[in-house]
């Protein structure tokens, strides 16, 4: 009777350890997972801010700025300092945050062939849904609140800097929150305010 007993104590601990150990494998998963999506984010909006905060006329005389939408930026910027002008895309695709390079090609004028562009995940995890990745602002702001965030309409030619936000979640259904990252920049060479 007594070994039955010390069998059934002895195999209720061993579950109970085993069960701590999955939860304790689970958390630092779940841990692990989480600062991996926040620093991917994090280089991810660096890269972006140094590269929209240099954007130029494209080489066949486009203006600098192509799309401004609340999750699509399409800009040009000599992005691999090629002294090429390429045209960059970000955008949202599900909870992927990608971009978009085109090269120009040798014609003159340059073109930008939309079927050549190549395309890389620069984030995962972005759980923005429906909200605005992007925020356009005028050369005014922060001076002035007036007309800011910029409407549709007026982004192209107005905006002279621009806010990126993301949400980011490796699991929404799970918590801790979802953490937000922002960066600013100012679009240098559309500046008014010399």
């Amino acid at each position: 009777m007594e070994i039955i007993i010390a069998g059934f104590i002895g195999t209720v601990v061993l579950v109970a350890l085993a069960g701590v150990q999955r939860f304790v494998a689970d958390s630092y998963k779940f841990s692990f997972e989480e600062i991996q999506a926040m620093e991917e984010a994090r280089g991810g909006i660096d890269i972006m801010i140094k590269e929209i905060r240099e954007v130029q006329p494209a080489e066949n005389g486009g203006y600098p700025i192509e799309k401004a939408d609340d999750q699509e930026f399409i800009f040009y910027a000599d992005e691999d300092n090629d002294d090429r002008i390429e045209r960059v895309r970000y955008y949202l695709d599900n909870t992927s945050l990608m971009k978009g390079i085109i090269n120009p090609t040798n014609d003159i004028p340059a073109l930008y062939p939309v079927n050549t562009e190549l395309t890389k995940i620069v984030a995962d995890y972005i759980q923005n849904g429906n909200d605005p990745i992007f925020y356009y602002y005028n050369g005014e702001w922060p001076l002035s609140g007036t007309g800011n965030p910029l409407d549709t309409p007026s982004r192209l030619i107005d905006t002279k800097y621009m806010r990126v936000f993301l949400v980011v979640n490796a699991n929404p259904d799970r918590v801790p929150q979802s953490a937000e990252l922002s960066s600013g920049v100012q679009l240098r060479n559309l500046k008014t305010n010399l």
